[in-house]
């Protein structure tokens, strides 16, 4: 070891690969082991369900040292112990160096990629396809029509009537005929005024009811482009996973890792990020 770096120095560089179907394996100097070793301390570790447990002395993964503890193991790990390199897979290891004793079935007919020729499967690539897609939006319906001298006009006839009336009344010296006639035009006035009051609330209320249903409409356009969005996003994520999502791909072994081919033209190439880019929804109003 010089300047921090640690050198790993095998005794023999043959490798043997074991099977094993047992639940704990145990490596070390001691006659029970599995795996018997010869060091000039003594060592024990064991493996049991995708963990190392250092019993006793020290080890290295991936040249990392590991005592006392409990380490957890990954599919390809490198473990060192004392002259011997260890290749951790979770049902079988292969071993580099000189060992005195195993009681693990030897194979002759293991390598290192034995799940990839079980496991390989090559189906036709899937595409999202991304059409380009268009919101009409509609305008909003005509305002109700609006006479600022609706209520004006209604009773501009009736009391052109009363004002006649009574001016023939007095010009005829008749006071009850007078009376009666102005009584009944001052109730028409009245109706008059009341019911151009009326209208003027339904326009209100017709006005209202005209935003509120338009406004509804625009939420649902929102949403409907919302969604239209989204799917655009998926799609892109679908076609071009980042790092990430082809770091899970790979650790799940998925299938779609062999789904594109050299004669792809994105063949090879990975998301390395997101940027601005013009949607394929519109709007048309």
């Amino acid at each position: 070891m010089s300047g921090g770096d640690i050198g790993f120095y095998l005794l023999n560089t043959n490798k043997t690969d074991y099977k094993y179907d047992q639940k704990m394996l145990k490596i070390g100097t001691d006659e029970f082991c599995d795996v018997l070793i010869k060091a000039d301390k003594k060592i024990l570790v064991v493996i049991c369900d995708g963990t190392l447990k250092v019993i006793y002395g020290s080890v290295y993964i991936n040249g990392a040292i590991c005592e006392d503890g409990a380490y957890e193991l990954f599919e390809g790990d490198s473990i060192f112990i004392s002259g011997v390199k260890v290749d951790y897979c979770k049902e079988k290891i292969s071993i580099t160096g000189n060992i005195l004793n195993s009681s693990l079935n030897q194979s002759l007919n293991i390598n290192s990629y034995d799940k990839l020729e079980s496991e390989y499967r090559r189906s036709p690539r899937i595409y999202m396809d991304m059409q380009a897609e268009s919101v009409e939006i509609k305008r909003p319906p005509n305002k109700p029509a609006k006479d600022k001298n609706a209520i004006l006009k209604r009773i501009a006839a009736p009391a052109l009537t009363l004002a006649i009336t009574v001016g023939v009344g007095i010009l005829l010296k008749r006071g009850i005929f007078i009376l009666m006639s102005a009584g009944m035009m001052v109730a028409t006035i009245v109706v008059s005024i009341v019911t151009g009051i009326q209208s003027v609330k339904e326009r209100k209320n017709q006005e209202k009811e005209r935003t509120d249903n338009y406004n509804k409409y625009l939420l649902n356009k929102r949403g409907s482009l919302y969604r239209l969005r989204k799917k655009q996003i998926e799609s892109l994520k679908f076609n071009y996973p980042d790092m990430k999502a082809i770091e899970t791909l790979c650790d799940n072994y998925s299938n779609r890792i062999y789904e594109r081919d050299s004669n792809d033209i994105d063949f090879l190439n990975i998301s390395v990020g997101t940027s601005d880019m013009k949607p394929f929804v519109s709007s048309k109003i």
